[in-house]
């Protein structure tokens, strides 16, 4: 009986193997506080990385703007008279540092949540909607939150932040 080779048979070829060594291994980490929020602005002298036991040398160190799905939940009621602007342009300077490929939704509430936005990489989009927010109504947090919930597990880039 044959002896059945378990290699793909596009392996099999006579081509001598490629032998490398490694300088350099890519060690992505992403860091949050107690309160799972993100942690920014570390350099290289906060980290210590090991192996084996043996603590090995960081020889670069950079961040990278990820993409982050994020929703917004915004208090359009009645309470907010007083801070809506100041609220509006916290919003707005928010999304001024967004990376092109962020994704983002926003519901507004009063006495009842309203979706202003579903998923989208339009910040443009958004802010024109929230101009339209007026303060009006009772407060319903907890029904708003309940509404972005379910929207929070639809995304999958690799900061997914509701």
């Amino acid at each position: 009986m044959a002896k059945e080779s378990l290699a793909s048979p596009s392996l099999n070829t006579h081509v001598r193997p490629f032998k490398s060594s490694v300088d350099l291994v890519l060690v992505p980490v992403t860091i949050t506080d107690p309160m799972n929020r993100l942690v920014t602005g570390l350099d290289k002298e906060n980290f210590q990385l090991f192996e084996g036991g043996t603590n090995q040398e960081i020889k670069t160190f950079s961040s990278e703007d990820a993409p982050v799905s994020l929703g917004v939940i915004f208090d359009s009621s009645r309470s907010m008279s007083s801070k809506m602007d100041r609220a509006k342009d916290a919003v707005m300077e928010f999304f001024k540092t967004a990376n092109p490929q962020d994704e983002f939704f926003m519901i507004t509430f009063s006495d009842a949540p309203e979706v202003v936005s579903d998923f989208t990489n339009s910040v443009d989009e958004i802010q024109n909607k929230l101009v339209y927010a007026v303060p009006q109504r009772m407060t319903a947090l907890l029904d708003a939150i309940i509404w972005a919930s379910p929207r929070c597990g639809r995304r999958n880039t690799p900061r997914r932040r509701c």
